[in-house]
């Protein structure tokens, strides 16, 4: 069976990729970047809110290509409202959806919506939602849940599925791909850097570059799930150095190489 993939990585702007990614002098990175890849990953969203002509941009620059961009939930819903104010979370959700998704979704413009979790939103946090959650999963979106409490990913993926709400499947030193389901439809590959996982400074716990035979063990496991699926996202977020295109690219190819994916991935 074949399937969609859109694969790229967990954002276009970061200053080392110039001369690794970004040929020198490169004026338009988003127009390069989208003649490569198929979709992006937006985690500024989760910081800040992303001016309406900030997004129609990137509309325009994007054009006519078969490109889609997924857009992480601000933390203001996942790590604020939903954990400290429960019952303003849904309107917080509405905001996100009107000022933000909107845009890009009357474009054609969507892939997925991420809802990434704090490792303290656990049991008592879940049930404190059950609303919110039921809420966001009747929008009729592509939402995937980042559970990063344990207990959680095992006890209420089924009934987050049940209830529209797709879970990402991550690869990282706590959290390695062999936890999730086989039936995962959003991949979010962090890297392996166990030696500074836990480190304070954001971007050396994503220096990583996988070898080619990692990334052949990790299609492997995609390659199952689009058994499953008409479509699935796939991004690199170790961004540092390059290595997240670099490796979106080598994944890309054994993707096109598989002849089990429809239309562009790169």
């Amino acid at each position: 069976m074949t399937g969609k993939v859109w694969i790229g990585c967990s954002g276009w702007i970061y200053s080392d990729w110039n001369g690794t990614f970004y040929p020198r002098g490169t004026r338009d990175y988003l127009e390069y970047y989208s003649s490569l890849f198929n979709t992006v990953e937006i985690n500024s969203t989760f910081y800040a809110q992303i001016p309406r002509a900030t997004i129609l941009s990137w509309i325009r620059r994007t054009g006519s290509r078969d490109f889609k961009f997924s857009i992480k939930a601000p933390s203001a819903l996942t790590h604020e409202k939903m954990l400290d104010s429960p019952d303003e979370a849904i309107e917080e959700f509405e905001d996100f959806l009107s000022l933000e998704i909107e845009p890009l979704k009357q474009a054609g413009k969507l892939a997925a919506v991420l809802l990434q979790f704090p490792p303290f939103f656990g049991e008592r946090e879940f049930r404190s939602n059950l609303d919110t959650f039921a809420h966001i999963g009747g929008s009729k979106l592509p939402v995937f849940a980042e559970l990063r409490d344990r207990n959680l990913l095992k006890e209420r993926s089924e009934w987050l599925r049940s209830n529209g709400i797709g879970i990402v499947a991550v690869d990282s030193p706590d959290y390695p791909l062999s936890l999730f389901h086989e039936d995962s439809q959003y991949f979010r590959f962090h890297g392996r850097n166990s030696k500074d996982w836990n480190s304070r400074n954001g971007m050396e716990k994503y220096r990583y570059n996988y070898s080619n035979e990692e990334l052949s063990h990790l299609f492997e496991s995609v390659s199952r799930s689009l058994a499953n699926h008409d479509q699935i996202f796939i991004y690199f977020n170790n961004h540092p150095g390059g290595n997240g295109p670099r490796n979106a690219l080598a994944m890309s190819s054994f993707l096109a190489g598989s002849g089990s994916v429809q239309g562009r991935i790169y």
